[in-house]
């Protein structure tokens, strides 16, 4: 993947292969900035609310307006400093978002510095968590279970392959081929790169989307089925891997 700073890499965030809406214009991709942080977190935010992953680790509680507004200044701080190593790009300026992790030999491993500063960013954000010990407990279960498959199954291979962290669209701008807009940005990058891509999924609805571009369901792991807590049917959270495609 090539850095958002990359001259090479911004001449073609176009997205030529992007979906073309009703009115015939082609959604214009751009790197995601940290002033499109703001926008971009609500897009993030409205597009999660029914997620099923999303309930899961909420673990049925709201966040009281000062939680969100704590949650939301370090979510910013987090993410603008991620911008720096991530594979970040948005549609209007926040309606839409995709963040993508590209291997350590195509951006470089961050600095000392570096490293410090997202590791205290990290303890304020876990911080806020053990207030709720019930999301602590989940996120963990899905870090935990999440590394586990992607070891058992991509093994050393994923050090060179690209990963998507997320991708959401504002549930007032869905339809409009924002979506695959950017995951063809990404896509066509790792592909000019010779990298594969993978990502985990909360909402199994979502699997034929991701289907379409090359995807393929590799396995899945199970969330909540030890979990006295949840009432609901254990969740599937799929492991889905796109290979290299040599066309481009």
């Amino acid at each position: 993947m090539i850095s958002r700073d990359s001259s090479i890499y911004c001449q073609s965030i176009f997205s030529p292969f992007s979906e073309k809406p009703s009115d015939n214009r082609v959604p214009r991709v751009e790197p995601l900035l940290p002033e499109h942080l703001d926008k971009a977190f609500e897009s993030i935010e409205a597009a999660l609310k029914d997620d099923p992953l999303a309930q899961y680790l909420q673990a049925g509680k709201d966040r009281s307006p000062v939680e969100q507004t704590i949650y939301k200044r370090i979510w910013k701080l987090q993410h603008k400093r991620l911008l720096k190593r991530k594979a970040a790009y948005t549609v209007n300026g926040g309606d839409a978002v995709i963040i993508a992790t590209p291997p350590d030999a195509d951006f470089g491993k961050p600095s000392p510095v570096d490293r410090t500063i997202d590791y205290i960013v990290s303890l304020i954000r876990n911080g806020l968590l053990w207030i709720n010990r019930q999301q602590e407990q989940r996120y963990r279960e899905l870090e935990s279970k999440k590394r586990k498959i992607i070891e058992n199954n991509l093994g050393d291979r994923v050090k060179s392959m690209v990963y998507i962290d997320l991708l959401a669209t504002n549930p007032e701008s869905q339809g409009q081929g924002y979506g695959t807009a950017l995951l063809n940005t990404v896509l066509f990058s790792a592909d000019i790169r010779g990298r594969a891509v993978f990502l985990t999924i909360g909402n199994t609805s979502n699997i034929p989307f991701y289907e379409s571009f090359g995807f393929v369901h590799v396995t899945h792991f199970f969330l909540g089925e030890e979990n006295p807590k949840w009432d609901k049917p254990p969740l599937v959270v799929p492991l889905m891997v796109r290979e290299i495609k040599h066309d481009v």
